[in-house]
């Protein structure tokens, strides 16, 4: 399992752009293909509230979103689901109270019975007004081991294997297919790594974009039309 910010499910991932969008997106029928979802649930949260929430801040990020994901044949009963969604809030916001932060978490399930939970988080500690960040530097360090418990307890699907991973960092879907080279490392290899993301609908916008390439090395430079990431192998950034 594992998330992304858009920042996890994320992923988690940051993002700059409106969260009313992404939750548009979250609550509709249809997915990125123009396909009707088997299934949309909301299971946590009031997201048209996370995205008022997340939309009316004046910090640079917006909101942090993330997925977690199942392979297809790990079949997680909807306890487990709730099970893995409640561990996942106790160690996203260890140490708030839940009047805190503004956060929600929307169920998706493939025609296959495959199910992903959508999760999103408004960039903003609800009491004091001050940036929310539940995805900081290494954060997988924090996240993984939630993922390794619930993947050893259950028998289900390790990201270590080649053809079945999942996660549930603050930021990333893997939607129970064979995830791209995680390490990619030439400028074709990256190019295709991303352009198979946007393909399966795991990026989705620039920020997750800059996001992704971030966690395959260092991006010296970044602007509204390009970006530059130095992997660690290489002695030069591709643009």
């Amino acid at each position: 399992m594992r998330e992304r910010r858009c920042h996890a499910h994320q992923i988690p991932e940051s993002c700059q752009g409106s969260a009313a969008g992404a939750v548009r997106y979250l609550l509709q029928e249809n997915d990125h293909n123009d396909e009707v979802r088997a299934e949309v649930t909301v299971l946590r949260g009031d997201p048209s509230i996370v995205a008022q929430v997340a939309d009316a801040t004046t910090h640079q990020w917006r909101y942090t979103s993330g997925i977690i994901s199942w392979a297809p044949d790990d079949n997680p009963t909807p306890a487990e689901i709730q099970a893995v969604i409640e561990d996942w809030e106790a160690t996203a916001f260890a140490g708030l109270d839940a009047d805190q932060y503004a956060s929600c978490a929307v169920l998706h399930r493939d025609d296959d019975g495959t199910p992903h939970v959508h999760t999103l988080t408004a960039r903003v500690e609800l009491k004091t007004g001050k940036a929310l960040n539940i995805a900081p530097p290494s954060h997988q360090k924090t996240f993984d081991p939630l993922r390794d418990y619930w993947n050893h307890k259950m028998g289900w699907a390790r990201p270590d294997d080649p053809d079945r991973a999942r996660s549930v960092q603050p930021g990333h879907e893997s939607k129970g297919r064979s995830k791209p080279d995680k390490h990619p490392r030439s400028r074709k290899e990256i190019t295709e790594h991303i352009e198979t993301l946007a393909a399966e609908g795991l990026v989705t916008t620039a920020a997750e974009v800059r996001q992704e390439l971030s966690e395959i090395g260092e991006i010296t430079r970044a602007s509204h039309a390009y970006v530059s990431v130095k992997p660690p192998a290489q002695r030069k950034p591709f643009a």
